[in-house]
């Protein structure tokens, strides 16, 4: 028997977890007070309320006068305790009943009861009621009602409340105000903390340094970095010190912004006022780097950690293990990974294995990603199906189905359930690894599996048709996603020209490109991928004909790609005519203030060849030079693969497609040697 229950069985009660009705004598105060004081030393609060229930009710029944303090007092255990809603409403009610009433006090202390035993739903009640029968609230009675729904992330009802008070008369506080904020804080409504925020402005209240944290807590989960930065700069001219909670949240609403540097500004800022950041602290601007992929400035921070005697642990780890992943450095992250498990605070959990899988991923490392799956399997973490979608993915960046599918086995024997996402990457792995046909079956599979396949899935097994030349199948594929809910984005579509155009079908191209421009889906890309069909088949009038409709849509404006292989179907017609529609072309992409490239210029200059227009073709080599070659300026207007070989590109396509133009064109033969030593002109450019 404990300590305490032999004084509270002296004292005629035994703890229930229910309110207990006193049946028999009147307690004796001293054996009550006995018992009651045995129940605090020993932290019995459940006991300690029931107790003082059943002596309140022995005092009634023996028709002792009950004051209001003494129903307060009661009431206030209540709340010490965490006593069930139930035991509060039914004193407060008996107190209406049977005297005395309640005072404003004393339901004060009854919403804070409810509140404290985590309800949101009775505060309101009781406030409603007093509104009603009285007595009349106060700024406390609203404040405590408003923190009730904070606790429960009621932010409407909170709100409500606070407008509510214009009409009950009281002034609401600092306090109040930020109860509210809280609520909207915990409620993820950004927006709102930073108005009630302007309204303490507005009513010349000082903000607290606890509601311009909870302001910034609302803004570091809503991922809204500027106002946050611009709340803590506001405490500043306020001559408010920020606390750990507030710089802790700004650095955080740093990283989900991607601001990094501005994050370890923060963290700076935190240790020259002496804050001493801690483990929260660190954490957040850990999180920040991790997502930006600063590995180094990473490994320094678990570094600064150390020395500030601040013990990382595993979620810090993990931000750090995340910053190498997406720096493409595995084997820092896999190094990392190893120390986890090595002390207190860094035990092993799902969001690690995560980061260090996802690292592998990056870098193409499926084989180690196979290995830390299969360690999982040893250990206490059980994986997940993102852990296996993860793996998956890695196996799909490089082709290998075989290890994809062999995934979906091993989920389906752990137990796992088999969604969508780790569907989709199997799909891909077999597309990568140019196995059409196991893609089709995880296709049909997923179907059987009554799971929903998405844009993602489509597009994947088009692709692997694609690849493995079945435009057939790719055309049922298409129409079965066409007749399901899902809507064919470009993405579907651009698979499926493209597929077209590998198996030369360029009339089936243009009639889907036609249906994607119906539907308003048709983009760059699908004006692209069919004019390469029409490229391949050298048929250069559709080509050109293509471009000229395709400018009616914006969607559809042409781009050099597009111009590019227009270019190519007028080359590869073999047409002795060709070149006219070539010139007309790249007259028309300097118009559009497209600038044509060395593959551009030389498609032309060989149509010119064609037809035996040898000057055109020399005429063309030189507008090269001046557009491409004469100006920085211009080569800027290049991507940046373009820019990479501008001068190889130049010397090999341009001079070699003149030269042969010229020889085709039956220039004169002083013409084709001078051609030649241009080649070191253009090396120099």
């Amino acid at each position: 028997m404990l300590p305490w229950q032999p004084a509270l069985l002296s004292a005629g009660s035994q703890p229930s977890g229910q309110m207990l009705s006193a049946r028999g004598s009147l307690l004796k105060a001293g054996a009550r007070h006995a018992a009651v004081s045995a129940c605090r030393q020993q932290g019995i609060r459940q006991a300690s309320w029931e107790l003082e229930l059943v002596a309140l009710e022995g005092l009634q029944k023996a028709g002792n006068t009950v004051s209001v303090a003494r129903c307060t007092a009661v009431l206030t255990a209540c709340g010490r305790g965490h006593a069930p809603d139930t035991a509060v409403v039914a004193l407060l009610a008996d107190m209406r009943e049977r005297g005395p009433e309640p005072d404003t006090f004393a339901c004060n202390c009854a919403i804070k009861a409810c509140s404290s035993a985590g309800f949101w739903d009775r505060p309101v009640q009781l406030l409603e009621e007093m509104l009603r029968l009285g007595p009349e609230p106060d700024v406390a009675t609203f404040g405590g009602t408003i923190s009730a729904c904070a606790r429960a992330s009621r932010w409407e009802q909170a709100l409500g409340l606070l407008n509510c008070m214009s009409e009950a008369r009281p002034e609401p506080n600092v306090i109040v105000y930020g109860a509210a904020i809280s609520a909207c804080e915990k409620g993820l409504q950004w927006q709102h903390a930073l108005d009630l925020l302007q309204q303490m402005q507005q009513r010349k209240l000082e903000a607290s340094v606890v509601a311009c944290s909870a302001a910034i807590s609302a803004c570091e989960k809503g991922c809204q970095w500027v106002p946050a930065l611009a709340v803590l700069e506001e405490m500043q001219e306020q001559h408010l010190k920020a606390d750990l909670i507030a710089l802790s949240a700004a650095i955080s609403a740093c990283g989900q912004g991607g601001q990094w540097q501005r994050a370890m500004a923060l963290l700076a800022d935190m240790q020259r006022e002496q804050l001493n950041p801690n483990l929260i602290a660190f954490n957040a601007a850990a999180d920040a780097l991790g997502r930006s992929g600063n590995w180094q400035v990473s490994l320094q921070l678990l570094e600064n950690m150390r020395r500030a005697q601040v013990s990382p642990r595993t979620a810090t780890l993990s931000s750090a293990i995340r910053a190498c992943g997406r720096a493409g450095c595995w084997q820092q992250a896999l190094e990392l990974f190893s120390q986890l498990g090595s002390g207190v605070g860094l035990e092993l959990d799902l969001i690690a294995c995560g980061a260090a899988l996802s690292a592998c991923e990056e870098a193409g490392r499926w084989d180690i990603a196979l290995e830390l799956l299969k360690d999982m399997g040893l250990s206490t973490v059980r994986p997940d199906e993102m852990t296996f979608a993860g793996v998956m993915s890695a196996c799909s960046k490089v082709g290998q189905w075989q290890a994809a599918l062999g995934l979906v086995s091993q989920a389906e024997q752990s137990g796992q359930l088999v969604d969508k996402v780790m569907c989709n990457s199997a799909i891909s792995s077999c597309e990568k690894g140019m196995s059409w046909e196991w893609a089709l079956l995880l296709l049909v599979s997923a179907s059987a599996r009554s799971l929903k396949p998405d844009s993602v899935t489509f597009c994947a097994a088009v692709s692997a048709c694609e690849k493995g030349f079945q435009w057939q199948k790719s055309l049922v594929i298409f129409e079965r996603f066409r007749s399901s809910s899902f809507r064919p984005d470009p993405i579907a579509y651009n698979a499926l020209i493209t597929a077209l155009d590998r198996c030369d079908e360029w009339s089936l191209a243009l009639s889907w490109l036609g249906n994607a421009r119906v539907h308003g889906v048709a983009d760059a890309a699908t004006l692209h991928a069919a004019l390469n069909a029409l490229a391949s088949a050298g048929l250069w009038e559709h080509a050109v004909q293509l471009l000229d409709i395709s400018t009616v849509s914006v969607r559809c404006w042409p781009d050099v790609e597009s111009y590019g292989a227009a270019l190519l179907a007028c080359y590869r017609s073999a047409s002795t005519s060709a070149w006219r529609p070539c010139l007309k072309l790249l007259a028309s992409m300097h118009s559009r203030r497209l600038l044509p490239g060395p593959s551009e210029y030389a498609c032309a200059a060989r149509a010119c060849g064609l037809g035996g227009r040898w000057l055109e073709a020399a005429e063309l080599y030189e507008a090269a030079r001046r557009s491409l070659g004469s100006t920085e300026s211009s080569r800027m207007l290049l991507s940046d693969e373009r820019q990479d070989s501008f001068e190889s590109a130049f010397a090999m396509s341009m001079l070699g497609a003149f030269t042969w133009a010229s020889e085709a064109g039956g220039a004169p033969s002083g013409v084709v040697p001078r051609a030649k030593t241009l080649q070191g002109v253009g090396a120099q450019l």
